[in-house]
């Protein structure tokens, strides 16, 4: 009989299975779960922008960047927003 899970040996551990577990893949946070957290902490001042870096740094999907750039632009990437994602986010990693 095969099983998709083997039941425990005498022993109780199955780290002495021959067939050994695999760790689960890291997954990082979703674009939903980086703009709640934005969301959550109250965007004022330069805060859009921070979480702007930290999505760009994350190598979030590119619709997620730019959502948070319109976001910190007020509802458009203006040159304000340019400026900082060419000064601070790709300058500083290129």
């Amino acid at each position: 009989e095969h099983r998709l899970f083997p039941s425990p040996t005498v022993g109780g551990s199955l780290a002495s299975h021959p067939r050994r577990l695999r760790k689960a893949p890291q997954i990082r946070p979703s674009c939903a779960a980086s703009m709640a957290a934005a969301a959550a902490a109250g965007d004022s001042g330069e805060q859009p922008l921070l979480h702007l870096k930290l999505a760009f740094l994350a190598l979030e999907p590119p619709a997620c960047v730019l959502t948070l750039a319109r976001k910190a632009g007020g509802g458009s990437v203006t040159p304000h927003v340019q400026n900082f994602i060419l000064e601070n986010c790709v300058g500083t990693n290129v």
